[in-house]
């Protein structure tokens, strides 16, 4: 799995997860990377939609 710079991003594949980003080489690494860390995602995004914005 190679994470590739922000720079590329025009033919990257792009992982969008709370406030964070995640780019990817193509949709296999991408859809490894989910099956890998769905638990630790899904825990980002739950303390994520608990803080609340001041």
């Amino acid at each position: 799995m190679r994470l590739l710079p922000r720079t590329n991003t025009w033919h990257t594949r792009v992982l969008k997860f709370a406030d964070l980003e995640r780019f990817f080489c193509c949709t296999s690494c991408k859809g490894g990377y989910t099956e890998k860390y769905k638990g630790r995602i899904d825990s980002i995004k739950r303390k994520y939609e608990g803080k609340s914005e001041i």
